[in-house]
């Protein structure tokens, strides 16, 4: 990609190996398919990092106790292979913090069906602490989803640089790319946009 009227002078934190400069900065301009013409050359803004997730239950009355879990038994594993069109998990929480002794909880997520009818079959398998909520894909939607987006990933020409699946929060997927295109989004399409996360990199300034 080419940045028209970028000043590499201005740019803070150089370095030069095997003769190439790399270095970051924010520009503001006119984006035209493949360049953008540079109106405004800043130094670069560095984003904060994502905080992790916030358990989506809330703690019962007297908050989460210390319980031993099962989430690794077979029958808990197995109970959860047998639903992967339905449920997304299990996702460990640690809602007061990782110190020895703190309590574990552990979330399951439900994407289509009954929650309520999921999670009473559950606990006839599940001991421990459980927070059942609604997601957006279960297992098999997000391997189903993240195996589409590694294919896209590869296509070339897309700008499509990195994806990711469902994450703790059992979706949406995310996208990286350099712009967000009609080519790319008609790419996305047949996946499911109401899946996916789009994070370009060029975003409208307005």
């Amino acid at each position: 990609m080419a940045l028209n009227g970028a000043d590499l002078d201005r740019i803070t934190g150089i370095t030069t190996i095997k003769g190439v400069r790399t270095g970051s900065a924010t520009f503001t301009g006119i984006w035209r398919g493949g360049s953008i013409d540079v109106r405004e050359q800043s130094a670069m803004v560095v984003p904060k990092p994502d905080a992790l997730p916030a358990l989506p239950c809330a703690a019962p009355a007297g908050g989460w106790q210390p319980k031993a879990s099962n989430v690794s038994s077979p029958v808990v594993t197995g109970f959860l292979a047998a639903h992967a069109d339905q449920a997304y998990g299990p996702v460990t929480y640690y809602p007061y913090g990782t110190s020895r002794g703190a309590p574990v909880v552990i979330m399951v997520g439900v994407a289509h069906g009954d929650l309520g009818a999921f999670r009473a079959a559950f606990e006839k398998v599940y001991s421990g602490n459980l927070c059942v909520t609604p997601v957006l894909m279960s297992r098999a939607d997000d391997e189903r989803v993240s195996n589409a987006l590694a294919s896209t990933v590869n296509a070339k020409g897309l700008g499509i640089y990195a994806s990711a699946g469902a994450g703790m929060t059992g979706g949406p997927a995310t996208v990286s790319m350099l712009a967000y295109t009609e080519r790319v989004k008609a790419a996305l399409t047949p996946i499911g946009l109401n899946l996916i996360q789009a994070n370009p990199q060029i975003k409208p300034a307005r």
